[in-house]
């Protein structure tokens, strides 16, 4: 299957000159240099990093939206294990900005890294240039490739005339090397600072400036950590030319597939509207501002929505109903800006306010009004820094809606949209993440040749009930998937992806379609996984993040072992637990312990977070348990297995196979036990069956204190009392001993399944009476009366002596 039917531009297989060892681990790319190249050009581009013999193809995600060629791969090949050299085209038209791609080899497939693609050609940063008296001499009109190292800075020098635009836009935190927080400035001849930014609302950590130069001359750009900061992963791309760069557009939103006319805000030279044809579908479409100076390198946001916009200025005779929008600038310092809109009791809205979320500077807080003046609530930071709220209205009648920023500042670029309508239905696919420490582990479906890989899907959705289910248009050669449908009270459900023992080692990134809602109108959405690429202290915050909309999936070579779930014979039951058979099949010469955990553990269900089989053994239990508000359902379950390969980790799993979770046997209630210390006692134990069962259990009493001991009892599905017998020594705490339970255990379908009952039990251990002195000899007292001899009392039985001694301890 070629790589353009899956949807990558990713053409010239492998030519490797180097003999690849038997058995390769997952590939680990650390560096991709250059970090970019220039539209219209041919660029090879060097990929380091651990374990990459083999490689196949590099998997470039092209964006759902893209029309134009983008990149082509022609050439992927090994230079040594570590290196891989990749020749790629990138055409004239090709998007501006962030590509991501993975490399993928033989043996799997590595984490997302990116390239950018600008329009100005490159140049290479050359030290010394760490003064402005030695500034490196670039093209006006040029982007400078570099790195900051700790304290240093970077002085750039070049001509431009009076009246020209100075525009400086970096890419550093974008770029995903490393925590690199870029500060520049754009100076004159003079050392006369014209701009400067550190952060901005619209490149967040990354920072841009412009300026009209005032003469003729030299002028100069500077690149820094904005902490004075760096390290060898500080990379940056730094545009230095005339290219517009706005800061924001107006409107703020337009409607899927209409044309319209944006005006360009925050720019230090006059920029004349652009009409914009609207894409047909999607939320928002980035726009950039061009003009005779060149193209802006980064996009600003335009929001594509249907809703109705209100009229400005308002006409106070006519409010506004749901669903409707408002658009506004808080223009000056300490503004609030007011909307009115009607509101029906009982319905249910979405209130969204836009600023932050298109680049914005606006901090925006909404405070929600009635007609009467009476506040209903304030929002702030619910969406990032966008307040944003969804629920019923309480009552009939006009509500106003405020707007200010946080900090009451207020400009032209402080542009807002306002949305409030019915929450409309969505829906999104995701793998699950697997570890926040490491947002990118696991992200991708490497599947071994006559083997299997197993993953969650994760959906967001809203407005949607039901199950959802799963289609995948395309999948590469000898690769198939079992995609179960997600159970409307879940946010995840399984998959399985198998490949056959003859299926070429191939890739590429795939499509998944999730639908869900009702069969007669139906809502159906796509895959979009967020991939944290740069996280730092405090608290491993994400400081840059891209979004992909397509699976990297891929076939892979065989690894040396196997894993197999064998299915168990009997439930799992409610408060109860169970060892799942495990089996491990390695090949000869290889003897690597391999680790196994569960793929999910579903509601109510717990488990050994891991567990290790060692090289010299091929079967293990792995340990479950299932809580008492476990549904009652059966469940797909699989094993994960990893184990090291030439010093990286090989991911494989073992088929699904059904888990049930049933309902326990018996439920009980222990009543309360005394003795002394060093001698016996009788405990009893009342039943009452929840279900019957066929032959007999074992039930043991568990919790007692130490050198206390009881023999399990036999029951029957119809006994309901039970009498352990509880011995004790001399060594047995005195005191309360609470928490005792009982264990029932059962054959069930050749295995033993087990579950609790009857908790809190207590058993009381006293001190034995002190041994008193020998009383005196007293005279014998006078014969008695002769009476008659009263009856003797009938004997009590074994469990009425012990009601009667618990009835008496009870008072």
């Amino acid at each position: 299957m070629s790589g353009r039917s899956l949807g990558i531009v990713a053409a010239g297989l492998l030519a490797l000159s180097l003999t690849r060892s038997l058995w390769a681990g997952s590939p680990e790319v650390r560096s991709i240099l250059p970090t970019g190249a220039q539209r219209g050009t041919t660029v090879t581009f060097t990929l380091s990093g651990e374990r990459l013999s083999g490689a196949q193809a590099l998997l470039v995600y092209q964006g759902s939206g893209d029309t134009a060629e983008g990149i082509t791969v022609s050439r992927v090949a090994n230079t040594d294990e570590r290196t891989v050299v990749a020749d790629c085209v990138i055409a004239p038209d090709c998007r501006l900005g962030e590509h991501p791609l993975r490399l993928r080899t033989a043996s799997g497939i590595s984490d997302l890294g990116t390239i950018w693609v600008g329009a100005l050609p490159v140049v290479a940063e050359v030290e010394p240039n760490g003064e402005l008296s030695s500034a490196q001499r670039v093209p006006f009109g040029s982007t400078v490739s570099g790195v900051i190292t700790r304290e240093d800075a970077d002085w750039f020098a070049f001509e431009a005339k009076a009246g020209d635009r100075l525009s400086a836009e970096i890419e550093g935190m974008r770029l995903g090397r490393g925590n690199f927080d870029p500060a520049i400035a754009i100076l004159d001849a003079r050392r006369f600072e014209l701009a400067e930014c550190d952060d901005s609302p619209l490149l967040r950590q990354d920072a841009v400036a412009s300026a009209i130069a005032p003469r003729d001359g030299t002028y100069y750009v500077s690149v820094r950590d904005a902490a004075y900061g760096g390290s060898d992963a500080s990379h940056y791309r730094l545009h230095i030319g005339s290219f517009p760069r706005p800061r924001m557009l107006w409107p703020p939103a337009i409607a899927p597939g209409s044309t319209g006319e944006v005006r360009f805000i925050g720019e230090a030279k006059e920029l004349a509207p652009m009409s914009v044809v609207a894409a047909a579908s999607g939320r928002r479409q980035g726009i950039f501002a061009t003009d005779a100076g060149g193209v802006a390198p980064s996009p600003n946001d335009l929001l594509l929505s249907t809703l109705p916009l209100a009229p400005e200025p308002a006409d106070p005779a006519a409010v506004p109903s749901a669903p409707i929008a408002f658009q506004g600038v808080i223009a000056e310092p300490g503004a609030t800006n007011r909307h009115r809109v009607r509101c029906k009791a009982g319905e249910v809205l979405h209130v969204a306010l836009y600023a932050r979320r298109l680049r914005s500077p606006l901090d925006a807080v909404l405070e929600v009004a009635r007609e009467d003046g009476s506040i209903v609530g304030t929002l702030d930071d619910v969406v990032g820094a966008d307040p944003e709220i969804q629920g019923p209205v309480d009552k009939d009648g006009i509500y106003e809606l405020r707007v200010r920023d946080h900090r009451h500042r207020g400009g032209e670029a402080f542009v807002y949209r306002l949305e409030i309508a019915p929450p409309m239905p969505s829906l999104r696919v995701s793998l699950e993440r697997v570890d926040n420490r490491r947002p990118q582990f696991l992200q991708a479906i490497a599947v071994p040749r006559g083997g299997r890989m197993a993953a969650m899907l994760r959906t967001e959705r809203t407005s949607i009930a039901g199950e959802i289910a799963f289609d995948w248009p395309l999948l590469p050669a000898g690769l198939s998937v079992r995609s179960l449908p997600q159970a409307a009270d879940l946010p995840n459900a399984p998959l399985l992806f198998t490949a056959a023992a003859d299926a070429p080692l191939d890739g590429g990134l795939v499509d998944v379609i999730a639908t869900g809602g009702a069969s007669d109108a139906p809502v159906r959405g796509g895959f979009a996984q967020t991939m944290p690429l740069v996280i730092g202290p405090p608290n491993e915050t994400v400081y840059y993040e891209t979004t992909v909309e397509r699976l990297a999936v891929a076939v892979t070579e065989a690894p040396p072992f196997r894993v197999t779930l064998v299915p168990p014979a009997s439930p799992l039951l409610r408060i109860g637990a169970k060892n799942l058979a495990v089996r491990v099949e390695r090949d000869a010469g290889f003897t690597g312990d391999v680790t196994l955990h569960m793929l999910w553990n579903p509601p109510g269900v717990t488990s050994a977070n891991a567990i290790t089989v060692p090289g010299n053994q091929s079967e293990a239990l792995y340990p479950i348990n299932a809580g008492g508000d476990a549904p009652v359902r059966t469940w797909p379950v699989a094993l994960l297995a990893h184990s090291p390969v030439q010093g990286g980790d090989v991911w494989i799993s073992s088929d699904l196979v059904d888990l049930a979770v049933a309902e326990p046997f018996e439920q009980g209630a222990i009543q309360l036990a005394a003795t002394e210390r060093g001698k016996p006692a009788s405990l009893l134990c009342t039943l009452q069956s929840v279900r019957p069962f066929e032959g007999k259990a074992t039930l043991t009493l568990m919790g007692l204190p130490a050198h206390a001991s009881s023999t399990p009892r036999e029951i029957t599905s119809a006994d309901r009392e039970v009498v352990f017998d509880i011995t004790t020594k001399d060594e047995t705490p005195l005191g309360q001993h609470r928490g005792l339970f009982c264990e029932l255990s059962l054959p069930v379908g050749g295995e033993i399944v087990t579950h609790r009952l009857a908790f809190d039990g207590v058993l009381r251990v006293d001190a034995p009476p002190a041994i008193a002195a020998a009383p005196p000899a007293a005279a014998p007292p006078p014969p008695p009366t002769a009476e008659p001899a009263p009856a003797p009392p009938r004997p009590l039985s074994r469990l009425e002596q012990l009601r009667k001694d618990a009835a008496e301890r009870g008072r």
